[in-house]
């Protein structure tokens, strides 16, 4: 599989997740994949793959982050006693 298609590929699960939760953070997922897809023209080789692991890493990151806040709500309206724990965390 080309990269790009892994690209596009995760860009629709990203769209997927943004109209199933409807948060737009998502959007700046998609902004860090269409870099990813973008970045692939560039040379030498190490400076491109050193850009896409850069944006692979910030698009997954955001979308981590995103979840654990729905968590987090999720924890919080249940009542559950790791929410308050979490909150200490900072996450």
């Amino acid at each position: 599989m080309s990269s790009l298609r892994r690209v596009n590929t995760l860009r629709a699960i990203a769209k997927s997740a943004r109209t199933r939760i409807g948060s737009n953070i998502f959007n700046h997922v998609d902004q860090e994949l269409q870099e990813l897809a973008a970045v692939a023209r560039i040379n030498p080789e190490k400076r491109k793959n050193l850009l896409q692991l850069l944006h692979a890493i910030r698009s997954l990151e955001t979308a981590l982050k995103e979840e654990f806040r729905l968590v987090i709500r999720w924890a919080q309206s249940s009542g559950n006693s790791r929410a308050s724990r979490m909150d200490n965390l900072g996450i």
